[in-house]
């Protein structure tokens, strides 16, 4: 009898996975956090739409942002997975070398940076960070 209400749950089971299926589609790589000071989110800004142009011509609605090629004063060898990231100073003091240059965002991940910065009331100083998770849709 355990077994056939073990059994009985398999369809409902399945059904409920099959349901949720653009939870579990989320881009388990992408990043969650991006964090800019003013020069990255100029960056940013100038060249979102393109990003956003590439991400929607994937297939899996994602690309790279790279902001190193627009920014002078960073490095551009930073990625978005470190082997060991840092742990984060809990005085938000991020030294400005830390600021990663690269990230591997979602189409709407894109775009939602793109409007907390265009909607940010002032400048930037030091940093704007933004969560993905609990900022954006």
């Amino acid at each position: 009898m355990i077994l056939a209400i073990r059994w009985s749950l398999v369809p409902a089971l399945t059904t409920a996975l099959l349901l949720s299926g653009p939870v579990l589609a989320n881009c388990f790589l992408c990043d969650t956090m991006v964090e800019l000071d003013q020069q990255a989110a100029n960056c940013f800004l100038e060249r979102a739409d393109e990003w956003a142009e590439n991400a929607q011509n994937d297939s899996a609605k994602r690309t790279i942002v790279d902001l190193g090629p627009c920014l002078q004063t960073m490095p551009t060898d930073r990625r978005s997975i470190d082997a060991f990231p840092s742990v984060p100073d809990p005085q938000d003091n991020i030294d400005k070398e830390r600021l990663r240059t690269s990230y591997l965002l979602e189409l709407n991940s894109i775009q939602c940076v793109s409007e907390r910065l265009a909607s940010n009331p002032g400048p930037i100083n030091p940093f704007l960070r933004i969560d993905l998770v609990a900022d954006c849709d």
